[in-house]
């Protein structure tokens, strides 16, 4: 595929360069094969700024990737972030105004994560997960967590989702 505008090549070059980065990293532990079909190797990266009268100009840099590593152990990943600790590790999506309400109150650094995750369960209905890793700003700090995801599909159009999750 030609990708003319410059969005569409960087996208495509930072898809390159993760997967080459995750292929090249999951060959320590076997076959150096990226596994396209495992389907778990994502990331969500954004870019913002914020400014206000008194401080000016902030911006920030957040992401979230998880990486695959099959030859390691099938349903073994490798986790990586940046942001709010508590919504990067714990996979929470706040809501806009939430962001916004903590951009204009809390100026501190986010914090960089990055850990192991393990899959032990998955079908259609059931999901569990296991992450354990550091925060790594202002000295280490251990990050544990498990997710438990319960599926029920009550009608054509009506899913309903239970999602416990402890986080440490």
């Amino acid at each position: 595929v030609d990708y003319d505008s410059w969005l569409d090549q960087s996208q495509m070059g930072l898809y390159r360069s993760v997967c080459g980065a995750t292929a090249w990293f999951d060959g320590f532990f076997g076959d150096r094969r990226f596994d396209q079909s495992s389907g778990e190797t994502f990331g969500r990266i954004s870019v913002g700024g914020f400014w206000d009268e008194l401080d000016g100009f902030d911006t920030s840099l957040r992401f979230r990737a998880r990486f695959a590593l099959p030859a390691l152990k099938e349903g073994a990943s490798l986790l990586i972030g940046r942001g709010d600790e508590e919504n990067t590790f714990a996979e929470r999506n706040p809501s806009r105004a939430e962001e916004l309400a903590r951009q204009s109150t809390d100026r501190t650094d986010d914090a960089t994560a990055v850990g192991l995750g393990y899959r032990a369960l998955e079908s259609l209905k059931r999901q569990l997960d296991f992450s354990v890793g550091a925060r790594l700003n202002s000295g280490l700090v251990g990050l544990a967590k498990i997710k438990y995801r319960r599926s029920w599909q009550l009608s054509e159009r009506d899913l309903l989702h239970l999602l416990p999750l402890v986080y440490w």
